[in-house]
């Protein structure tokens, strides 16, 4: 009887084969660019569409002794690229990328990490520290249309809340 169960089990059983893709082909700007075009009610291509990139990172539980000794603060940060980036094809080896083009965010992060740990200050409020780091910003990177930073406050020191503000600071757009 087992033989016969093996049997009828094999038999019962069938083989799905699926085909497997292929590779895809690589798309470049061109290909991208071209599948963004918005059809207008006749059918006939209109404008592009227009395109905001933006990059965000946290710094989390930084000392900043702001306002109290021994104070953290965790800064997220979030900033629009002022043009539309280079180099859309995929490079398994990395590319290089002109500074003028956009800033790597790790010299965003140091210029942010430095200006916290030498600003004059410690007693500013808070809104004007935020303030005063997202200008920085904005003078040293021209490549940055507009920048968004909240800062989390916890609770600490006789202050037993936790608070938060958020600032953006965006260069104003050139008259047309």
């Amino acid at each position: 009887m087992s033989t016969c169960r093996n049997v009828w089990l094999a038999a019962c059983l069938s083989v799905l084969v699926v085909p497997v893709c292929g590779v895809q082909s690589t798309r470049t700007a061109t290909d991208v660019t071209a599948g963004s075009r918005i059809r207008d009610a006749a059918g006939g291509e209109t404008n592009l569409l227009a395109a905001k990139i933006a990059f965000r990172f946290d710094i989390l539980n930084a000392v900043t002794n702001h306002q109290f000794a021994g104070q953290r603060n965790s800064f997220h940060v979030e900033y629009e690229y002022a043009g539309v980036l280079k180099g859309a094809e995929f490079d398994p080896k990395g590319h290089a990328v002109p500074a003028e083009t956009y800033p790597y965010f790790q010299s965003v992060r140091e210029t942010i990490t430095d200006y916290i740990a030498k600003y004059p200050d410690q007693d500013d409020f808070y809104e004007v520290f935020g303030m005063n780091i997202c200008r920085r910003v904005m003078r040293e990177f021209p490549q940055i249309q507009k920048i968004t930073l909240r800062i989390d406050t916890p609770a600490y020191g006789p202050v037993n809340v936790d608070r938060g503000e958020t600032i953006t600071v965006e260069r104003k757009s050139p008259r047309k």
